[in-house]
């Protein structure tokens, strides 16, 4: 009769090749790792009883001590190196214990991983940037406009060179049908012209009447009050510098003078502003140049 004793489960030399193969107590997993070659495979020791008698003891315990031995040198490889892991490629050694042969009709036992997984990065807090809408080139009919579009809103004045004076006529001092666009550079961008205003165009009514040149929203800049002669100012309006800045304005921003001037002064009166110079300013603190 032969008694067959099977190794114990743990790492072994692979018998089909380089490096480890585990061995669960049975058969061989499909388990591999890189290993030393110093284990040898395992092989079910065979102790033969003679016919009738009991198994001689002597030889299991060389075999038993053959297998201590064995062991010491697969204990050393089973602290490094786990079945769960022997597929990975991470090089970090892992901390498990050696793999222990499970007590008969036992069951393994999984051990849920404590690790927690990485907190998931936080949203970001920066500010979303604003979408309120620019109003677009198209709104821009007086100061900044096109010339097809200031052409196509305003009426070319009887009488005066083409491109020069448009219509409405204002009642001043002088003239009863005095054009309120003169001195017109009809080139693209509209720029630089005159707005005649009506006689007895108070200050207040002069400024508002310079801002309905642009877009809604455009607000005065700097003034520059400090000659008699008249009153400067910067005017801000984001659709019409950026249009400006797309023909090569770069440094400059859309301006207006207050003046007035009569047969009997050129000294700016804020109960009767005659006109309204506009054009294009350098964005500079000191404005004055009456």
């Amino acid at each position: 009769m032969q008694n067959v004793t099977l190794p114990p489960a743990n790492w072994y030399t692979d018998p089909d090749g380089d490096g480890l193969r585990y061995w669960d107590g049975v058969q061989w997993t499909d388990h591999r790792a890189p290993g030393p070659d110093a284990v040898p495979a395992p092989t079910a020791t065979v102790v033969r009883a003679r016919s009738g008698q009991r198994p001689r003891w002597r030889s299991g315990w060389v075999i038993a001590a053959a297998i201590f031995l064995l062991f010491v040198v697969i204990g050393a490889i089973g602290n490094t190196i786990d079945p769960a892991d022997s597929e990975s490629t991470s090089t970090k050694t892992p901390s498990a214990e050696p793999s222990k042969r499970l007590a008969d009709g036992a069951s393994p036992t999984l051990v849920p991983s404590t690790s927690k997984p990485s907190p998931s990065p936080s949203k970001s807090t920066s500010p979303t940037p604003s979408t309120t809408p620019i109003p677009s080139a198209a709104l821009i009919t007086g100061y900044g406009a096109t010339k097809d579009d200031w052409l196509a809103t305003h009426a070319q004045a009887p009488g005066f060179d083409d491109g020069s004076a448009f219509l409405p006529y204002v009642t001043t001092e002088e003239s009863d049908s005095q054009p309120e666009y003169a001195g017109v550079d009809l080139v693209t961008p509209v720029v630089s012209y005159i707005v005649n205003l009506p006689s007895g165009t108070s200050l207040a009514e002069a400024e508002a009447t310079a801002l309905a040149e642009f877009p809604p929203g455009a607000t005065f800049g700097h003034w520059d009050k400090g000659e008699a002669a008249c009153s400067i100012a910067t005017i801000r309006s984001p659709p019409v510098e950026q249009v400006m800045r797309s023909h090569g304005w770069e440094d400059w921003v859309p301006g207006v003078v207050f003046s007035t001037v009569t047969a009997d002064t050129d000294q700016l009166d804020p109960n009767n502003v005659t006109s309204l110079n506009m054009m294009p300013i350098e964005d500079a603190k000191n404005l004055g140049f009456c």
